[in-house]
This record gives structure tokens, sequence and C-alpha cells, in this order.
């Protein structure tokens, strides 16, 4: 069970030196420890001792690939941050973030992870070693985790962590998140944001138990008169400390001798023996949570003499003296022991100076090392004769310099007079005159010059409007002026570009077949047509056209014909429509369409089959041969039926003998591949239920004799009588083993291992650790142990079935030597 001070039910984060340990260890490099390298999870690994996480006592822990460790199973790879705490699925719990990426485990970096030290000071050790980051494979990451024993510190030292907003933004997180999702301890604008930290400035944080009782610091020795540091000879020492619930106390003297477990031990009659360090060992739950020394030293009567000279008066010891003199004062020093202390004493006086002075700002007046700008009274302490205070009193009056600013405006090309100058530039000018007290009078002149503005305008009309400018209508191009005022007051000048264009109109004379598209218009009749656009100058352009229309012939032909026709030079062998082009004496087109229906010759091929003969046409048929028969279709065309006749002899069904047939095995019956038909099989003489054809498989019950009627149809579809088949089912066992064990030792007894059976079989013997190391065919198969050791072996059997698969035993042998 850990101490109390280490069980956290939060934490509190704070920054510290960046230190990792050595990044060594057993290196998560293959899937026996994650499954996937890019999003994946270890297994439950040993962390060496019990560590405390929220108020939990844990042994064990999971590493994932994107940066964070957790302490409960089955958490999700999640590449995405997102902010904590967070009770989502998808947000890894129970865990430290340190950061939390989308990390990929490549050839390029690996993981680590050990246990250092030794109990109760062990650490365990997660080191993640140049880690890409996904989509951006060149920048990678450096950073480690390290657990603490006893205290419950947990330590995040980040040597590198690059950006990369190509991936979902780049944020990441560092932070431990407890394991309901309602709880994190997250740094400071690193809770799913981007940040990066260079290798050139590393990092380290430490997240601390909280609450957690602090180690005391008060350790102190005291006398039994005054708590000093040091003792005088034969007074008390009280060592003390903070109380801390379940800590033992060990106090150890300077020779290293022990002197007490007790908190506040207590020690009579100091003596030069026991001066030196004393040391506080304070433990708890097995940790050495700190150690103080206390430093113990006798003080002896001290004395002391000094000489000094003071001013008018001098204060010593809450005393003051205005008169030269020796002078002595006994008291207790730091230690607790008398002190005696002599003072000789010389007293000198001070005196004063008065001084008045004028100037101008901003000169000064120096007075004392110090340099006086302001109208007033001021008083310095200088060193007389003596070696006593001088004190100057100084009534300083200045004066100020007078500042008057003006502004003013005029138009360019104006000039304005300033100082006797006549200024025509905009701008800040300064004149110096004096004040009535003879100081500088500053005179600012803020001047601004307002330019006129000049304005032209390009305006183009055409003929016949007018443009109107200042109140006259202008129908002329040319250029025009004006003068008028802007709005500041200057002359604002205004130049007109005036272009009159003309309008243009155009006479066109037509003659077209059928249509004419024309300015986005179909004609089709003749006349006069008019346009009105705009010509390139755009103004009105008027177009007007004479049309004259000519239009074009169609001519429609219907024509039958058999397999073929031949029109315009083209030879046709399909029905459809065809068409073509001529020019009628406009000059237009004359287009003919041809209907055409081309029916075809058909010529049919037959083949058919006769028993002793065949009715075709109404005639019967006795030989084989081609007959052919001509008539005349619908359309005209020749019909032509061609037969293929063969006429065939009633045939006889093959003679089959009666058969036996075995129990578990059955054998099919069979007729003679040499020949060519169909074999039917019926069970009634009716041959109205067929059971199968060609060969037949079945499994009659033990002792059952069934009958079968075949009738053989042969190729060309004819039928033989029938015939009666009988099929009897008799006993015969499945292979059996003699026994599932033998022992090959020579004694003539059991020593093979043996099947027999009337059909063949095939042996397979394998060991223990699946090698095939024995086989046999036949219709006896046996082992007799080839030399191998005493042990149990397994066996496959595999024996024919019935127009189907071969069916399989399987078991095992005990071989005993």
């Amino acid at each position: 069970m850990l101490p109390n001070y280490a069980c956290a039910q939060n934490y509190f984060l704070t920054a510290q030196t960046f230190a990792p340990l050595p990044a060594t260890g057993t290196q998560l490099a293959n899937a026996a420890y994650i499954p996937d390298s890019d999003d994946g999870v270890t297994a439950a690994l040993p962390i060496g001792f019990t560590f405390n996480f929220y108020g939990v006592n844990y042994t064990q822990v999971y590493i994932g690939t994107n940066g964070w460790i957790s302490f409960s199973s089955g958490q999700p790879t999640t590449y995405t941050s997102a902010p904590l705490p967070s009770t989502a699925a998808s947000v890894p719990k129970n865990c430290i973030m340190a950061p939390w990426q989308d990390w990929t485990l490549t050839s390029t970096g690996n993981i680590r992870y050990q246990i250092q030290g030794t109990a109760p000071n062990r650490r365990f050790v997660v080191s993640y070693n140049q880690i890409p980051l996904y989509l951006c494979m060149s920048t990678r990451g450096t950073f480690q985790i390290v657990l603490h024993e006893c205290t419950g510190f947990i330590d995040v030292f980040i040597s590198s962590k690059p950006a990369c907003t190509a991936w979902l933004g780049g944020t990441a997180v560092l932070g431990v998140h407890n394991a309901t999702g309602t709880s994190a301890q997250v740094a400071a604008n690193r809770n799913s944001t981007q940040w990066v930290v260079p290798a050139s400035n590393p990092e380290g944080w430490r997240f601390s138990p909280n609450p957690a009782i602090q180690v005391p610091t008060n350790f102190q020795a005291t006398s039994n008169a005054s708590p000093p540091s040091a003792l005088c000879p034969g007074d008390t020492a009280r060592f003390m400390a903070d109380p801390l619930a379940g800590a033992t106390y060990s106090w150890v003297r300077p020779n290293g001798l022990f002197f007490s477990s007790l908190r506040n031990p207590v020690l009579a009659g100091v003596s030069a023996a026991d001066t030196g360090n004393w040391t506080l060992y304070v433990v708890l739950g097995g940790c050495t949570l700190a150690t103080r020394s206390i430093i113990v030293a006798l003080a002896a009567p001290t004395t002391s003499t000094q000489s000094l000279s003071a001013c008018d008066r001098y204060t010593w010891n809450g005393q003051t003296y205005t008169q030269s003199g020796t002078y002595t004062y006994t008291t207790t020093n730091s230690r607790g022991c008398d002190s005696v202390a002599s003072l000789q004493l010389t007293i000198n006086p001070s005196d004063s100076v008065l001084l008045s002075r004028t100037l101008c700002a901003p000169d000064s007046f120096l007075m004392g090392g110090q340099w006086y700008r302001q109208s007033g009274a001021y008083f310095s302490t200088l060193i007389n004769r003596l070696g006593c205070d001088s004190v100057v009193q100084l009534n300083l009056t200045v004066y100020q310099p007078s500042t008057v600013s003006i502004s003013r405006t005029i138009c360019f090309p104006g000039t304005f007079i300033f100082n006797n100058q006549a200024l025509g530039i905009a701008g800040v000018y300064t004149a110096i005159f004096q004040n009535r007290w003879g100081c500088d009078s500053v005179v600012t002149l803020t001047l601004m010059v307002n330019q006129p503005t000049q304005f032209v305008l390009n305006v183009v009309i055409c003929a016949p409007d007018t443009f109107v400018f200042l109140g006259q209508a202008l129908t002329n191009g040319g250029t025009y002026y004006a003068t008028l005022s802007n709005a500041l007051g200057c002359d604002s000048f205004i130049t007109l570009n005036l272009t009159v264009n003309p309008f243009s109109q155009t006479q066109q004379t037509r003659t077209v077949c059928d249509s004419l598209l024309w300015n986005g218009r179909i004609l089709r009749s003749t006349g006069n047509y008019r346009f009105v656009g705009v010509n390139y100058l755009g103004c009105d352009s008027i177009v007007d056209l004479q049309l004259t229309v000519h239009y074009s012939n169609r001519i429609n032909l219907n024509v039958t014909a058999c397999d073929s026709f031949r029109w315009n030079g083209q030879l046709f062998t399909q029905s459809g429509v065809y068409s073509a082009l001529f020019a009628n004496r406009f000059g237009c087109d004359s287009s003919v369409t041809l209907n055409l229906n081309l029916g075809q010759t058909v010529v049919r091929n037959f083949t058919r089959f006769g028993c002793d003969r065949f009715i075709w046409q109404g005639i019967p048929r006795t030989q084989t041969g081609i007959y052919r028969d001509t008539t005349v279709k619908a359309d005209g065309c020749d019909s032509i039926n061609v037969l293929l006749l063969i006429i065939d002899t009633t045939p006889v069904a093959p003679a089959l003998v009666d058969t036996e047939v075995c129990v578990r095995m059955g054998l099919p019956l069979q007729y003679g591949r040499d020949i060519t038909g169909r074999l039917l099989w019926y069970t009634d003489p009716n041959l109205t239920r067929q059971v199968g054809e060609g060969d037949l498989c079945l499994l009659p019950e033990i002792g059952e004799r069934l009958l079968f009627y075949l009738v053989f149809v042969s190729a060309g579809g004819c039928v033989s009588p029938s015939s009666v088949y009988s099929v009897t089912n008799v006993l015969h066992p499945a292979p059996e083993a003699t026994a599932n064990f033998f022992s090959p030792n020579a004694d003539s007894y059991n020593d093979v291992w043996k099947i027999e059976w009337s059909h063949p079989m095939e042996l397979k013997i394998f060991d223990c650790w699946g090698r095939l190391i024995h086989s046999d065919n036949g219709t006896t198969v046996f082992w007799d142990g080839d030399n191998k050791p005493e042990g149990s072996y397994y066996y496959i059997l595999s024996y024919a079935g019935c127009n189907g698969p071969d069916k399989i035993r399987q078991g095992v042998i005990f071989l005993r030597r």
C-alpha cells in the first residue's frame, strides 16, 4: 500500500529542469507488442512497482503509439486530439499524454520502456525516440514519460515536438486524464491546440499528486532561555519537527550515533562534544521523504571596542550622546551569552549658507552635484572642514519661455509673410523672439497650401445627339474649357474633349435557296428587309437587304425487291430509306428519297431423327438423306426448307448383371462406357417413377433387395423395351483398427498397429508437432513404430466412398516401449 501523501485525487503541474533519463530498455518493434504500428497500443506491460494514479493503485501499463500511456485496457487509438477533460468514447482515459498526437511508428523511430533504480526509489521510463508525424514524415519528435515510486511524481521531458498543420490542424495535448473523463490537468495553451517544442529549447514538466502532505521544513534547535541558532554551555537544546501522520523520525548526533526516535527530543546540558551537524531522517511508507541538518554551536562571552566621530549627536544602543567621551554597554550576544561593548565618541558641530539665483528655462543651476531647473527653495548638505554637514539653501527663480502657435491656409501659387519671409510651401515654421523677462518667445506657424484641381472629361456622342456643358448644348466635336472654384476655395480647371461620331447606312442584294440567316433572323420569303445595329464607333448602323428566295424540290420513290436493289450507281442489300441530292434549274437542292422494301430468300436447315421411319411434308421417309422443299413467301421471295434426316432402328438395352451392394460403402450401378445413348432407371414396370440416369449410386437397407427397370435411349431418341435389374444390400463392415495402442518390443504380441479391409486405403501418421513421420496404402496398412520414442501419435485413414469424396477416419495411437 502506498503512503497517503502520494494518493492523488488530482494533480498540479509545474515546469522543471530538462533532465531526461537514458532512452534505453526494451524496444516495442514488432506485432508481439503493437499489432498496428500507426495507431496501436500494447498489451499490459509490468511497471515493476505499485503506482498510484488518481487514487487507484496500478502495477501494469499500456503504451500507445500516439504519445500516451494508460493504466486501463481497451483505450481507443484515436489519432485526432480533443480538449480534456472529455467523456467521449473516442478520447483515451486513465492516461498520461506527452503529447497525444498522430505519431507513426516506422523504421525511422522506436519506442522503448524500462525500470531504473532500486526500491523504494525506482522509476518506470517510456521513451519515444525520433517518431515521425503522420503526413509529415520528415519531421520527428522525441519525448519521455517517467513514473516515480513512492512520491507518485510524473515527469514529462520533451526534446522536440515539431508542427504538422497538414494533418487535422496539427493539434496536440500535454496532460493527465482520469478514468471517467471528468477530470484532467493540462498544460496552458496545450489542450488540443497547435504548439511546438524546438530542439533548441527542450522542456521538462512534473505532475505532482494533490493533495500531498508537505515535508517538514521548520527543524531547529532551541535553548531553554531563547531560540537562537547556537547555545551557551550548559543550555538545554530542544529539537523540533513538523508532525506527519504515520511517519517515523530518526535524530542522529554529529558523530553519526543514533540519538532519539522522538519527533521533538530534548538534549540537556549542551557541551562542546555536542556541537556540529545533527541530522533528522523522516520515513513514511518505506520512502525517505527528506533529511534535515541542524548546526549546534556553543557561544562564549564577547567584548568589542570601537572609535568613531559624529556631528552634533550620536545614538548608540538606544541612548543619544551630544558630548565627546568614552561609553560602555553590556547585553546578550546573538548566541545568548554576555557581550560588553566600548565606544570612544567625538562630537563635531554643523553650519548653514543662503543663496538666491534667477535664470531662463531650459537653463539649470548646479548645486551639490545636482542640477535644478524649476523655481523653488532647495537645500543641499555638504561637508565642512570638520567633516560635518554644511547646509546650503538655494532660492531659485526660473522664468519660462513663451510659445505661440498659429495656423494659416493659402491657395497655390500664393504666399504668406512670416518673420519677414514669403512662404509658399506647406509646412511648420518656427521663429524665436524675446519676452518681457528676456526669455525666448517661440512662435510656430503651421502653413497649409491648397492646390487647384484639374479635371479632364472625355465624352463621345453620336450625331445628331447633343452634350450639355455648363448650360451650353454642344453638337460639334472639339476641346472646351471652364474655370470654377473647388471645395477648398481654390481654382478648379475643367477641360472637355468632345467627340461626335457619325452613323452608317448600307444596301445589300442577296439570292438564296430556301432561307437565309441574317442578323439573327431566318428569312424564307423574297422581299426587302432592314436591320438597325451598332457600328464600330458605337453609333447606329442601318443595313437594307433586297432578298430573292428560290426553293428546293423533294421527291419520294417506293420500291419493293428481293435480296438486293441497285439505285443511283449503288447496290442496296437491306430495306431502308435512302436519299440522293441533285440540283434543280435554280441551282437549289432537289432531294430524292427512296423507300426500299427488300424481301429475303429464306433457307432453313433441319436435322431430324426417326425410329425406322419419319414423315415430312406428309410423305413417310425410311432412308437417311437430304430433302428440299421450296415455297413463295408473302413478300414474293423464296422460302427453302432443307432437311437432314437420320433414320435409326429401335435399340436394345445393354445387359446388366444383378449386383450385391456393401453396407456403409455402396457400389455404383454402371453400364458399359462404350455404348452411345442414355440409360434411364425406373422403379416401376410402367416407367413412371424415374430414379436416375446413367451411373446410379444408392445404398439400400441391409438385406433389402431392389428391382430396377432399365430403358435405353439411342442418340437418335429411339427407346428400347424395358429390362429388369436387381440390387441386394449385404453386410460388409467399414475398416477398423486392431487397437488404439501397440508395443513393438519383439514379443510377437501387438508388435504393429494394423488395419485390414476389402478395398484400398491410405494411412498417414503424425507426431505431436504435426510432422508426417509415416505413410502406407493398400487393402492392409500398418505401422511398426519406426524406432520413434514412446508417446501419443495422430493418424488419418482415407478410404473410397461411392461416386463421391473419400471417407476420412482419424484418431490417436499410443506407442509403448
